[in-house]
């Protein structure tokens, strides 16, 4: 099973707590330690916040203390590789696309928002949902292997152009196109 990314952690928070001084406050425990590389936006008022500058929270702070809930988001670039079975020019040779993928957040409190803790299904779709691209091997019978890598590859790259995967919150990159027979 992968690890989830982007969004690493989402957790439910208690209402705060008022001090002895009449101010509300958080206790600190409730907040989880975002790893190195991830950062905190807090659920408030239904949508999701970051404190100013990326910094630690404090319990008095008024965004740590009217958060609903806690996501952990996960900033670091994150390379994802995929295999896709494609139709073959000769009936006895499988071909399989594997492309490489750079995932990176740009905006924490988007990606929070939609609660995408799994951004491999949405790359996923956006490959499969090429037909085309399914098939266009499949009318090379006569090329070489090096020919059709080719062809696929430059449809990989032309439909990445042309349609652009959109995710909000989030920006991809394609890294790496190779065809292999198996």
């Amino acid at each position: 099973m992968r690890k989830p990314f982007p969004v690493i952690d989402v957790r439910p928070l208690e209402p705060s707590g008022v001090s002895g001084f009449g101010m509300r406050r958080r206790q600190l425990g409730q907040i989880p330690m975002p790893r190195e590389g991830a950062v905190l936006t807090f659920l408030v008022d239904g949508r999701y916040q970051q404190l100013p500058g990326g910094r630690h929270p404090r319990s008095t702070d008024h965004i740590v203390v009217a958060a609903r809930a806690v996501a952990v988001v996960d900033m670091r670039p994150r390379s994802m590789l995929f295999d896709l079975p494609i139709a073959s020019p000769r009936p006895e040779r499988d071909l399989h696309l594997r492309l490489g993928i750079r995932c990176q957040v740009i905006d924490p409190c988007i990606v929070a928002q939609q609660g995408l803790r799994d951004v491999a299904p949405e790359l996923l779709t956006y490959f499969t949902a090429d037909q085309r691209l399914r098939w266009t091997a499949a009318g090379l019978a006569d090329r070489t292997v090096n020919e059709v890598y080719r062809v696929v590859s430059n449809r990989v790259a032309a439909r990445f152009v042309t349609h652009p995967l959109t995710v909000p919150g989030m920006e991809f990159r394609l890294a790496e196109i190779r065809l292999s027979t198996r």
